[in-house]
């Protein structure tokens, strides 16, 4: 099992957020209340090429590893298909976030092909992940050790569904007149299913052979 794999899950959060923090604070009217995350990105930004590889990109690429490297637990725990399809789905997920980087906002063109592929990537990216973190939590019911993802992660996918389709500004009113913190709040929801689901995963690895056959034959038997 490669564990660095594994770990591609919360790390591409964590660089996320760096690069948020840190190229967020050298572009000069940057605001983190009012701008989206592709402003310290777009077309003609001061530190454009550095945010579209380590905000976008890289994390990006992390997170297809990270789905990658849930294949050998799942055919260890004997999950089913469901669990396998979102595997899949978060690996295209992935890869879209990454795609955030390669096609910028064009601010003088908004109707351009680069924006418009910007926009499509970050929504194939959100909408993408919903059916994965759906999917896995199906697939894994009763493997032992997966608990949190099965029960939490649901929640928290369809918490990121809310707040894509702005329903979080009805339990949070303040977001209405900080758009750029709704949106952080969705990408917030995004890197907090990647945390959970690295931590139960690496937790889940832990466990005997044995526990993992035996609730394999449980879940059999219960099917």
């Amino acid at each position: 099992m490669n564990r660095f794999g594994l770990h591609c899950g919360w790390l591409s959060g964590v660089l996320f957020v760096a690069a948020l923090l840190v190229i967020g604070a050298l572009t000069p009217g940057y605001s983190h209340a009012h701008h989206a995350v592709s402003f310290l990105g777009m077309v003609g930004a001061p530190l454009a090429g550095w945010w579209n590889v380590f905000g976008f990109i890289v994390p990006g690429v992390l997170v297809v590893v990270f789905a990658l490297s849930l294949l050998g637990p799942l055919q260890r725990e004997a999950a089913r298909m469901s669990a396998r399809i979102g595997v899949w789905l978060l690996l295209i997920a992935g890869l879209a976030f990454a795609g955030n980087g390669v096609f910028a906002f064009d601010l003088s063109d908004p109707g351009g092909i680069s924006s418009k592929l910007h926009v499509a990537m970050l929504t194939l990216a959100l909408l993408g992940f919903l059916p994965a973190a759906l999917a896995l939590a199906l697939g894994l019911r009763g493997c032992r050790g997966w608990r949190a993802l099965v029960l939490a992660g649901p929640v928290i996918a369809l918490a990121t569904m809310a707040s894509v389709a702005q329903r979080m500004l009805d339990v949070v009113p303040v977001l209405a007149a900080n758009a750029g913190y709704a949106q952080k709040v969705t990408l917030a929801l995004f890197f907090a299913w990647l945390a959970l689901a690295a931590v139960v995963v690496l937790r889940a690895s832990r466990l005997p052979m044995a526990g993992h056959l035996q609730a394999s034959r449980e879940l059999e038997n219960e099917s």
